[in-house]
């Protein structure tokens, strides 16, 4: 059974206090603004990565189903939406699914709430190595990425600022404007943040707008 909108912005507590904005006219050069940190490399922030093993893949000559072995990721493979979230938990690891169980549930309630669903031109994924990363954004080519939680902030905007200070601002990562916001297992812990939470999603949905003109 669908969700009406307004039941979508009950279920994250945004009612009364927050209504859908309609997208704002930005020209398409404005939306985006490339990072000028000057912060370690990608490589320093991601963990878990295995150099030796990753040396011996000739990434640039993977394709979709080769580089899904690499990936929790799921989703539409020709998506205008990526979504990084923080690397994946127990979990999710577990049913090979990104963002399975309950901060699955609410990001699905967020996604509806600006018109999206899981695996309509949507992908889902968490931080894979750098090396993946790259080849994923190189074959999916979408037009925007929104990233979920500080370490997938932090390594797509390649800085170590917290994630407070990365928000609300223009960001890219291979010449794609990058939004960052919570993971939706923080979510969970913390509500009071699901406001800023919601005025990410409507800047997402904007800039997603400009660049469609």
């Amino acid at each position: 059974m669908s969700m009406k909108y307004e039941d979508v912005l009950r279920e994250l507590e945004l009612l009364p206090a927050w209504q859908l904005r309609q997208p704002a006219q930005v020209a398409p050069e404005d939306a985006v603004a490339i990072s000028e940190q000057d912060e370690p490399p990608l490589e320093d922030i991601t963990e878990g990565a295995n150099t030796a093993h990753q040396s011996t893949i000739d990434w640039d000559q993977m394709d979709w189903v080769q580089l899904q072995s690499h990936l929790i990721g799921t989703g539409d493979p020709h998506a205008a939406w990526l979504f990084i979230g923080d690397p994946a938990s127990d979990l999710d690891i577990q049913q090979q699914q990104a963002f399975a169980g309950e901060p699955g549930a609410l990001l699905d309630k967020m996604l509806a709430a600006i018109q999206l669903k899981r695996g309509e031109n949507i992908y889902l994924a968490h931080l894979p190595n750098p090396l993946a990363l790259s080849r994923l954004v190189a074959l999916l080519q979408p037009k925007l990425i929104v990233t979920l939680g500080q370490q997938a902030s932090q390594a797509l905007i390649n800085s170590q600022q917290a994630l407070e200070a990365l928000r609300g601002k223009k960001h890219q990562y291979q010449s794609i404007p990058v939004i960052a916001s919570y993971a939706p297992s923080h979510l969970l812990q913390h509500e009071a943040d699901k406001r800023n939470a919601w005025k990410d999603l409507c800047a997402a949905r904007d800039a997603m707008a400009a660049l469609a003109n």
